[in-house]
């Protein structure tokens, strides 16, 4: 089960209902967003087997990490 955060740094966003930094209206945020340099470090928030690597959406480049049972983390917007 995810536990920790990935990463220190800021958080620029929460989740739930904000102004959309594209479109300006209201809308759900599923996630958090955690501000940082590029290139800082990101671990595993939990045990978890990799999903996915690669390009996703508007997430740039992404690592989606299983926890098992149902439970998965995306991981956005990362350098490498």
């Amino acid at each position: 089960m995810p536990s920790e955060w990935p990463t220190k740094g800021r958080l620029s966003s929460r989740f739930g209902r904000r102004r959309s930094p594209w479109t300006g209206k209201s809308q759900f945020h599923s996630g958090i967003d955690i501000a940082n340099r590029k290139g800082t470090p990101v671990y595993a928030s939990g045990d978890a087997v990799v999903e996915f690597v690669g390009r996703k959406g508007g997430n740039g480049k992404t690592l989606v990490l299983k926890h098992g049972q149902g439970i998965t983390t995306l991981y956005g917007h990362i350098s490498k």
